[in-house]
């Protein structure tokens, strides 16, 4: 067999094993490609939800949140808590908060209540759960209302009020700088520290 005979054999023989080869780095570059496109776009939206005008940036934030990609809308909303913009960190806690499929909260002895009442929050502490987990069952994103394993919520600016239908419970959390919500709840008239981290 020639020379030239024997290399176009071995061609013929490798090239099904090279075809696969060619298609995954097709496959790649196309998904490079989809993943520069998708950044160019979060940058497009970041820019724009700092625009001067409020009124886009408000505009821009609602229409990140509309959007199917979950990426997107973590980007609105981690944006619009850090924003100087009262209004869209209103927003952005409402959305955070209502996105979310169960609520944690995390408690702590309060350390200003009487020694009476921290004894009885360490009782239950120990014996139960330093965190509640709250099951969403019902969301109202218009009026941003929600119900939770017996809980009633409402997103008010930048506040979280909750409490129990029997009355038994209550709490009053505030947005921090660090996303997440801080402030006291009440269980039975023991009082304790609270905290929801929103991420």
């Amino acid at each position: 067999m020639s020379l030239l005979k024997s290399v176009a054999l071995s061609a013929c023989l490798l090239s099904p094993l090279l075809a696969p080869a060619a298609l995954a780095q097709d496959s790649v570059a196309e998904v490079l490609e989809k993943a520069r496109a998708e950044a160019r776009t979060h940058n497009e939206y970041k820019a724009a939800l700092n625009d001067p005008d409020p009124s886009i940036r408000l505009a821009v934030f609602n229409q990140m949140l509309k959007q199917d990609s979950p990426g997107l809308r973590k980007i609105a909303i981690e944006t619009g808590l850090t924003s100087a913009d009262s209004i869209m960190r209103s927003m952005a806690l409402q959305s955070a908060v209502l996105s979310l499929t169960q609520l944690h909260i995390k408690l702590a002895v309060d350390p200003q209540s009487t020694q009476r009442q921290q004894t009885e929050a360490k009782k239950y502490l120990e014996s139960q759960s330093a965190t509640i987990a709250l099951m969403m069952n019902k969301k109202d994103n218009k009026e941003g209302v929600f119900i939770a394993n017996g809980w009633e919520g409402q997103i008010n600016n930048l506040q979280l009020l909750l409490r129990t239908s029997g009355g038994s419970g209550k709490a009053l959390l505030v947005l921090q700088d660090d996303n997440s919500l801080k402030g006291s709840l009440h269980l039975s008239n023991i009082p304790y520290l609270a905290t929801i981290d929103l991420f």
